[in-house]
């Protein structure tokens, strides 16, 4: 009875780091959609370039995304002595959080062309470029530090690049 056990503990174990470890992938990869949309504010970037990237990290992160959503809902925080499971809890929260980031960089509709347009020769598509690579750089910190099972680092400043 005891190795039955000791083998549920193991497979919990290996599931829940699996489950880890595509939450640190996926925003591996929504680190590479950001990446690719700064460079859509570099003016010397070919916007054809530009998308078919963009194109081909978001596709990348959707499927990562749906193999971690089918881990999370077999997986979802259980009642245990009249409270939820907090490791459970935190993965479930940290899918939801990762979820709506990556609605947030798929559901935004730029049209890079007239921006490009609108402010060609002015540091404005500089701030926004350098914005968008400090948030890549961000969010390859915080995809690391949940396979560490640690906290993220300090953010980075963006405050050049909001003011």
């Amino acid at each position: 009875m005891q190795v039955l056990i000791n083998a549920s503990w193991i497979l919990l174990d290996d599931l829940l780091y699996t489950l880890y470890t595509y939450w640190a992938t996926l925003v591996s990869y929504l680190m590479g959609v950001a990446l690719a949309q700064s460079n859509f504010y570099d003016g010397d970037a070919d916007l054809d370039e530009c998308y078919r990237e963009l194109i081909e990290k978001q596709i990348a992160a959707v499927e990562q995304q749906n193999a971690a959503r089918d881990i999370v809902l077999r997986n979802l925080p259980k009642v245990k002595s009249g409270k939820l499971e907090a490791r459970r809890t935190r993965l479930f929260n940290l899918f939801i959080n990762v979820f709506d980031l990556h609605e947030f960089f798929v559901g935004a509709h730029t049209d890079y062309p007239l921006v490009r347009k609108t402010f060609a020769g002015s540091d404005v598509l500089i701030f926004y470029c350098d914005l968008m690579r400090k948030v890549s750089a961000d969010l390859e910190e915080i995809g690391l530090a949940v396979l560490q099972n640690d906290h993220a680092p300090k953010q980075i400043s963006m405050k050049a690049e909001v003011h």
